[in-house]
């Protein structure tokens, strides 16, 4: 966060010039849109995953406990990490 703080700031002096606008705010957005991306994003679609990992190996379980002698058959692979 202290580097996208920085970077945005520094960017923002040259904000007002004609020449460099363009580049400053490509880094603006390109540093603001790279946080966003690596403290949110990445954390929500890794928590989804596991979740789903998590209920596929409870549904195999389930399966697995009901007596059916096939449940070995039809087990998930992710059951055998656990």
């Amino acid at each position: 966060m202290m580097l996208t703080a920085a970077v945005v700031v520094g960017a923002f002096v040259i904000l007002f010039d004609p020449i460099f606008q363009g580049l400053a705010l490509s880094l603006m957005a390109g540093e603001i849109a790279s946080l966003l991306l690596s403290r949110m994003t990445v954390p929500v679609l890794y928590y989804l995953s596991e979740r789903g990992r998590r209920e596929l190996a409870e549904r195999a379980e389930d399966f697995s406990e009901s007596g059916d002698s096939t449940a070995q058959n039809h087990a998930s692979p992710v059951e055998a990490e656990f």
